[in-house]
């Protein structure tokens, strides 16, 4: 049939999609004629005949071929080929298996007489929809979570926008007017306004009997429950431009920049699977203009870095006046530090526990109806190991074992915030220890990745990259090492009280000297096949490397040594943005994994269309990490400020 697939072009260069056409298998059982005028000749006037006596589905048929001249890039499973079949409906699994068995075994297509292919069927399955994955357990959590969600928004934003914000207003108003009142000279005896009760005055009694309504008044437990959920006031606290008093323009640039890199990157590596040229793709990225895309994995750094910085900037902005401090309470101390590690935790899990039931229940529909196969089995992984990502320990297992494999990185995060923030706090008492501990654990990193490196005779290809995604990209001792760098950069900020006086010559340097090594560092691999040295030494140094890069950088934009790279990163645009990189940072892969399960035939991956592609994944992201952030991740940490200002 028409719609089945058939070999396709590019099967020596690894393409092995021959994929047809589900949505034609469907339309071939319309009887309707198409809406097109009938002054214009048909050459066929479709009858009865010419249609299906029966009702068809759309199966796919996984098939082992043998052929070992085929171009392979070592990562995906590259042995077998997805055939897609339009037949009857009431075929059954076990007899399609085995005619299509018998006819790849007479070699009746070309393709198999060109190479003498072997092909063997291992597996069939229908395509359309059961909906049995609607009668499992997480898709009734999901159900109960997002009727919950959608419940609470609507009452808070309800009650904030009919109730709580006129009232706000209006006590507002009257704080004005009060004002105004004890300005004007009616209200001025001896040049002084008292408001206790055996004081009022006649003509300020109305006001100060206002007054006292409303001082100390705060609304009920249940009511500032509620408005924790309310879309209305969490949409302007995410939209707001203006920082704090604490606030640093530009590492939300920064941020935002580091992101919209790693969108991009995403968007090249989970299109890999669904790629027809990955032969093609690869080969464009030897290029040294996608080298930006070809080693993004610097881009992951650039936040380590970059939280790194914050845990440190942020605390030693409070306690720096405590270093040294024999007056410091060790039992005081440490509740601190557990009410921070876990005032952590409870604001960043509750997003990943919606992301895990959320993502599980939809990569089970397209286990079931997506003909291609995935490699990220979500619904699998973290029906077994959805704990690991709430312990946050799921980098230190195997890579193939990841829930959400993306999620390695909010593991390492948390725990380099709590090796961090341990560290921070000791300072207090052992300053020096503390600072030299630091700096042993960065020597230590990137003397252990060589050593593991050069153990492994690692080189950097893209195959062998991503087959040690685990030892040599997800570990916890492979990557603190920019994470520390941010937190000495933090330190040393708040230090010099974001004032830096050195001479211009030296800035200069600076300048030349920073951004030169972090361009080495993104374009040292442009060719891969490197020694096994000096591949060991770049592995174990180039993380921490590209840190102390970054560390001048944000240096320099802090102490106004930064000129334009300052201005454009402080942009206020990029505030917003920036409050939105952790949500952006969960949902990309999956919108761009959406994007290709939704289409029914494979991608071709050329270099322009790849760039548009990134940039409506840029977009689509952000727009969703919109209303995540609004509806998922802001009014947990509302709640969380609430249940610790009730402590």
């Amino acid at each position: 049939m028409d719609a089945s697939g058939i070999p396709t072009e590019g099967f020596l260069w690894g393409n092995n999609f021959w994929l047809g056409r589900e949505t034609l298998c469907y339309l071939s059982q319309i009887r309707e004629p198409l809406p097109i005028s009938d002054k214009y000749p048909t050459y066929h006037n479709i009858t009865e005949n010419d249609l299906f006596p029966y009702s068809v589905d759309f199966f796919g048929a996984y098939v082992r071929h043998n052929f070992t001249l085929q171009q392979k890039i070592n990562i995906y499973d590259e042995y077998t080929i997805d055939i897609g079949l339009c037949l009857p409906s009431v075929c059954e699994h076990q007899e399609i298996s085995e005619r299509l068995q018998l006819y790849l075994n007479e070699k009746i297509l070309n393709v198999q007489n060109l190479y003498d292919l072997d092909l063997k069927v291992t597996r069939i399955k229908s395509i359309r929809d059961d909906f049995r994955w609607m009668n499992t357990r997480k898709f009734f959590i999901m159900i109960t979570l997002i009727s919950l969600l959608t419940i609470l928004t609507i009452v808070g934003t309800t009650y904030d926008v009919i109730i709580h914000q006129p009232i706000r207003r209006a006590k507002k108003r009257l704080e004005e007017n009060i004002q105004n009142e004890k300005n004007s000279e009616i209200h001025t005896i001896s040049g002084k306004m008292s408001c206790g009760p055996n004081e009022l005055v006649q003509t300020t009694s109305s006001i100060c009997i206002l007054q006292a309504q409303n001082e100390n008044k705060t609304p009920r437990l249940w009511v500032q429950f509620i408005l924790c959920f309310s879309f209305y006031s969490n949409t302007k606290a995410v939209l707001r431009t203006k920082l704090g008093e604490n606030g640093l323009a530009c590492v939300h640039g920064l941020r935002f920049g580091s992101m919209l890199w790693v969108i991009v990157a995403h968007s090249m590596f989970y299109a890999g699977e669904f790629a027809t040229n990955r032969i093609i793709a690869f080969t464009m990225s030897q290029l040294i203009s996608t080298q930006p895309l070809a080693n993004a994995q610097l881009s992951v750094d650039s936040f380590l870095f970059i939280s790194g910085f914050l845990v440190s900037y942020l605390f030693y902005k409070k306690k720096f006046t405590k270093i040294g401090n024999k007056a410091v309470s060790l039992g005081k101390t440490l509740t601190e530090f557990i009410l921070a590690a876990l005032n952590r935790y409870l604001r960043l899990t509750p997003i990943v526990i919606f992301a895990i039931v959320i993502y599980s229940v939809i990569y089970e529909y397209y286990a079931n109806t997506a003909i291609v196969e995935m490699g990220e089995a979500v619904h699998e992984k973290c029906s077994k190991y959805w704990w690991r990502n709430l312990l946050y320990i799921g980098n230190l297992f195997d890579w193939n074992e990841l829930c959400l494999s993306w999620s390695w990185y909010l593991a390492v995060d948390m725990q380099f915030f709590l090796i961090s923030l341990i560290l921070c706090f000791a300072s207090l008492f052992l300053f020096k220890t503390s600072i030299l501990i630091m700096i042993l654990l960065i020597i230590g990193s990137c003397l252990c990745t060589t050593y593991i490196s050069f153990e492994a005779k690692f080189i950097p290809t893209y195959d062998e990259t991503v087959n040690n995604l685990g030892p040599l990209y997800a570990r916890p001792w492979i990557r603190i090492g920019p994470y520390l760098i941010g937190v000495l950069t933090g330190y040393f900020i708040v230090k010099i009280d974001r004032k830096l006086e050195i001479k211009k010559p030296l800035v200069i340097f600076l300048w030349i000297v920073g951004p030169l090594l972090n361009l080495y560092l993104l374009y040292a691999l442009v060719n891969r096949r490197l020694p096994v040295v000096y591949s060991a030494f770049y592995s174990g140094f180039h993380r921490t490397l590209w840190g102390i890069g970054l560390a001048w950088l944000t240096v320099a934009c802090i102490t106004n040594h930064g000129g334009i790279v300052n201005k454009v990163l402080s942009w206020r645009g990029f505030i917003p943005l920036g409050r939105l990189a952790y949500c952006a940072y969960l949902l990309n892969p999956f919108v761009v994994t959406f994007y290709y399960l939704n289409n029914e035939q494979g991608s071709y991956v050329t270099y322009v269309p790849l760039v548009i592609m990134g940039t409506s994944v840029l977009f689509v992201t952000f727009f969703l990490a919109f209303f995540a952030t609004v509806l998922i991740e802001y009014p947990t940490t509302r709640l969380i400020k609430l249940g610790f200002s009730k402590r």
